[in-house]
């Protein structure tokens, strides 16, 4: 395809909304947080302000998924030292029940999907 129509292409997934954005893939590790965990949360009741506020608050929290199940929330949460998982962990239960893992490694990362929900390579590291 030409220069030109590569642009043209990603301007209408841009307008229709299938590129969302770009980002670059930080190592955590090399930015001082090599403790990665995943903090279920229990919320006890429909008002999610304390929680949206908590989140926009700490950068340690990653990513907040809504789930089914026994638990609400699943938040990916980095950190820089044991201790400083505990005091975000602290932070996070404030809100409600919270169980934690702590990831030892990851095996897939970033897994790209095309257009028809099939996927093109991974993102696979050890």
């Amino acid at each position: 395809m030409s220069a030109s129509a590569v642009t043209e292409r990603v301007r209408r997934l841009e307008e229709t909304g299938v590129l969302r954005g770009y980002h670059a893939e930080v190592s955590l590790p090399l930015v001082g947080l090599p403790i990665l965990a995943f903090v279920r949360l229990r919320y006890p009741h429909g008002n999610y302000k304390p929680l949206h506020d908590l989140v926009d608050k700490r950068a340690e929290i990653l990513e907040a998924h809504h789930v089914t199940g026994d638990d609400c929330f699943v938040l990916k949460v980095a950190a820089r030292s044991m201790p400083h998982l505990e005091e975000v962990v602290g932070a996070i239960s404030g809100l409600g029940g919270v169980s934690t893992s702590i990831v030892y490694s990851t095996t897939l990362t970033g897994r790209v999907v095309d257009g028809q929900g099939s996927t093109n390579g991974g993102g696979a590291s050890a």
